[in-house]
């Protein structure tokens, strides 16, 4: 097979849950390197990415575009004429390639703009994505309730040409709640009990409700991510809770965070997939979370600590219970570790692997 793929999300985004899913997209592609003739497509501000820091893509051919505007160039297919003879073109983010040899695979992961954003920058991004869809050879939604957003928003879309390939948790998130010494407790200066929230903060993330909870629990507030805001810092310092900040981590150290938090709390009302949920479920740490959108199905049937309203007083009541009764903790723990080995990365490897030469296959048969 030829494959070419187009590392677009690591020049306009520092991290984030498309990134990480884009690494391990490349990291099968070193395994297919030596068997398979892979390309990539790169910009030169890529290196500000905090997950492609961590690859190493040498081994792979890789063309290097400078734009005159990459603001705009993000929105335009590619215009790819180097290749005269048969591949596979997969973005990681809504672009298809426009060379008649081209086999394009577009990878869906949520439909927050549709949801939550509104004006131009909206009808930008939907119309990019539409495009995107209409010229598919093939589509990947990250989750059933992604597709159901997707024949939903846009019902021209034929629902044959959808595939349903979950996201993945890496494989050094272990279970280590019982074992993390307390050495690594103090090493990264974490107090004994204390909630967590891991990711962006916009609007629909519902951060406020987080830290409402954290100030009536009594509970330190750990917060993973980008920096916070003069607003949010305003709301932490009015409602008095005490939190700690930490930017961009290693795996290694969220991993740490997760296995050391009495929660996760994840209050968003509305996920493509929901990588957070898995990864604290896979290092045993109990997930506080609304019920909607991907999350009833990523983090399993019948979790008790799902949220039917984003009320304080029955998450605080949770929270009470993780606390006292080591039993019911240890019920959370199991359970969550349970449900998170339905998903990894090598399972979402394989599942794309067997799409790229089914579509490859395809393409030869009728070739001949």
């Amino acid at each position: 097979m030829n494959i070419l793929l187009d590392n677009l999300i690591f020049s306009w985004q520092k991290s984030g849950g498309v990134s990480v899913f884009w690494e391990n997209i490349l990291k099968l592609a070193l395994r297919l390197n030596q068997t398979h003739h892979i390309e990539l497509i790169e910009y030169p501000n890529a290196a500000d990415n905090i997950v492609r820091k961590t690859l190493d893509l040498s081994s792979l051919s890789t063309n290097v575009l400078c734009p005159f505007s990459f603001k705009w160039h993000r929105y335009q297919h590619l215009d790819w004429k180097a290749s005269k003879t048969p591949f596979i073109f997969h973005s990681s983010y809504y672009r298809v390639c426009t060379n008649p040899q081209a086999i394009n695979i577009v990878t869906v992961h949520d439909f927050t703009y549709e949801h939550f954003i509104s004006g131009p920058q909206r009808w930008l991004h939907t119309w990019q994505k539409r495009r995107s869809l209409q010229k598919a050879d093939a589509i990947v939604c990250v989750s059933q309730n992604t597709c159901n957003d997707l024949l939903h928003f846009f019902p021209e879309i034929p629902a044959q040409k959808i595939h349903i390939i979950h996201n993945g948790v890496d494989k050094s998130y272990i279970p280590k709640y019982n074992s993390e010494p307390e050495s690594t407790r103090k090493q990264l200066q974490l107090p004994k009990q204390y909630l967590l929230f891991v990711g962006n903060r916009a609007n629909y993330k519902q951060f406020p409700y987080t830290a409402q909870l954290a100030k009536a629990v009594d509970l330190p507030l750990v917060i993973v991510g980008a920096p916070l805001t003069k607003q949010e810092r305003k709301l932490l310092a009015n409602l008095q809770v005490n939190y700690q900040e930490r930017n961009f981590v290693a795996n290694q150290e969220l991993q740490s965070y997760y296995s050391l938090a009495t929660a996760l709390v994840y209050p968003s009302l509305y996920e493509g997939f929901g990588i957070p949920v898995i990864e604290a479920q896979r290092c045993g740490c109990p997930v506080i979370a609304y019920n909607a959108s991907s999350i009833p199905e990523v983090i399993g049937e019948d979790y008790p600590l799902l949220l039917s309203q984003l009320e304080i007083a029955p998450a605080a009541h949770w929270i009470q219970k993780l606390v006292t009764n080591s039993d019911f903790r240890n019920k959370i723990q199991q359970k969550g570790i349970e449900n998170s080995l339905r998903f990894s990365w090598e399972k979402m490897q394989e599942e794309y692997l067997s799409l790229y030469t089914q579509l490859w296959t395809m393409h030869c048969s009728i070739e001949d």
